[in-house]
């Protein structure tokens, strides 16, 4: 995915995303004094294993913290950590999971959970779904971590486009570097997690098929808009002109032949509306905001046409091929499922470690 921090937001953060060529010179803890705090650290644990385990341990631990630690280089201050009681306390949780494990992700897996520790160090919740994450790294299966990454990834990331098809891509794009070829066959993955403390799921409950979970989160793009015939135009253009806009705001329905739309993803989006000139970007006033929320309302919407609009919708999503996968597996789930923050931090951690650039959340 190209510039995916450009392409894929998430409600309510908008956090910095670091250059992974970029190295920040530490100051006071470096590189040797982290290693000999991971080695002080793993030697306090290191009689917990027979001598016929200490060698497979100590390359596993090895690995970790050769994947650890210059991850941490190249975070800003990240190092000075190491000075923190609790985070000690987490590098030796780290150290007894990645000693279980031979799997090469769990120990990227365990770096991104303890660099999002650093980020959240100040929230009590995060921590304490990060805690429980970082123990149980080595009880997931694949196909249970990559089912939990996928649903998360659905959930969580909304493409920035100005139209449906340049939504879609973007999401294709981004399911395109998750496992999708591990997602689980059954429902397994669901009890698996559910016993691990990473989603809750209700039997009671159902979970909607992803095509009306998207009409309705896409709903700027699943409608009908204004007909070009419709008397509604004259009242349109007067209010256009008022607020010093132009029809071109307005851009032809993908899905729906002779129609206009205004190029957002759902009518909230209409607030972070903004248009070029040839020097820079500039924001829309309040004024011009509130005319586009009234031509928003103005929407037609003829049963007819509704469901024209919607039969076009999923033929354009079944056109791509990830997201195809993708609904017919999210579509497949019989209840409805919460991930929990232990399940969203797990999630979160598996999908930046796919797509490094993906934007930080908030649990």
């Amino acid at each position: 995915m190209n510039d995916v921090t450009k392409q894929i937001q998430k409600g309510g953060d908008n956090s910095q995303q670091i250059q992974a060529d970029t190295v920040i010179i530490q100051q006071g803890i470096d590189e040797k004094r982290a290693r000999e705090i991971c080695d002080e650290k793993f030697n306090l644990i290191r009689n917990e294993f027979s001598s016929e385990a200490l060698q497979i341990a100590n390359e596993r631990v090895s690995k970790f913290e050769d994947t650890l630690i210059p991850k941490m280089q190249k975070i800003d201050g990240a190092l000075e950590s190491f000075a923190d009681p609790a985070f000690q306390y987490l590098i030796s949780k780290a150290h007894r999971t990645a000693a279980c494990t031979d799997r090469e992700d769990d120990y990227l897996l365990l770096s991104e959970l303890l660099l999002h520790r650093i980020e959240k160090k100040d929230s009590r919740r995060d921590c304490a779904g990060i805690n429980r994450a970082i123990e149980i790294v080595d009880q997931i299966t694949d196909e249970a971590l990559s089912s939990l990454t996928v649903f998360f990834s659905v959930e969580q990331f909304n493409p920035v486009a100005s139209t449906v098809s340049k939504g879609l891509a973007i999401l294709d794009n981004l399911y395109g570097k998750l496992p999708l070829n591990l997602l689980s066959s059954d429902n397994s993955w669901i009890e698996e997690l559910d016993v691990l403390d990473a989603v809750r799921f209700s039997t009671f409950g159902k979970l909607k098929k992803l095509e009306d979970y998207w009409k309705e989160k896409f709903s700027g793009f699943v409608c009908t808009g204004i007909k070009n015939d419709s008397e509604k135009w004259s009242e349109i253009d007067s209010l256009l002109t008022s607020a010093g806009l132009s029809r071109s705001i307005l851009v032809p329905n993908e899905l729906l032949p002779n129609f206009f739309i205004i190029p957002v993803i759902h009518k909230d989006n209409i607030k972070e509306l903004s248009f070029v000139n040839r020097v820079s970007k500039i924001l829309l006033s309040t004024n011009q905001k509130e005319v586009l929320n009234k031509i928003y309302d103005m929407y037609e919407n003829p049963s007819n046409e509704t469901q024209i609009v919607y039969e076009n919708f999923i033929k354009k999503m079944d056109s791509y091929k990830n997201i195809s996968i993708v609904k017919k597996w999210w579509n497949s789930i019989p209840h409805a499922i919460t991930i929990t923050s232990v399940g969203r931090v797990l999630a979160h951690s598996y999908a930046k470690k796919c797509e490094p650039t993906l934007p930080d959340i908030n649990t």
